[in-house]
C-alpha cells in the first residue's frame, strides 16, 4: 500500500494538482515551492546517479549494459 503525501502546507490558494514534495520548510505543491514563491524557474532534475559510478560511465560511452568483470583463474 502506498502512502499519499500530506497536502501543501501553504495557506495560499490555488494549489497544484500534482502530489506535494518535501522541502525544508515543509510539504509544498508546485505553486508554493521556494523557487515559485520567488518567481524563479524550478531547477531541472538531475541524472539520478552520482558522477563516476558504473551506470554513468556506461551512458557516457554509449553502451547500455556495462560488461561484467572478466573471470580470473583461482591461484
Amino acid at each position: 500500500m502506498t502512502r499519499r503525501p500530506p497536502p501543501c502546507g501553504d495557506l495560499g490558494l490555488p494549489h497544484a494538482f500534482k502530489p506535494t514534495r518535501r522541502y525544508v520548510i515543509g510539504w509544498r505543491c508546485d505553486y508554493h515551492t521556494p523557487n515559485a514563491v520567488r518567481g524563479l524557474p524550478e531547477p531541472p532534475p538531475g541524472p539520478g546517479w552520482p558522477p563516476g559510478n558504473y551506470l554513468a560511465l556506461a551512458e557516457r560511452d554509449g553502451t547500455t549494459d556495462p560488461e561484467p568483470p572478466a573471470e580470473q583463474e583461482p591461484s
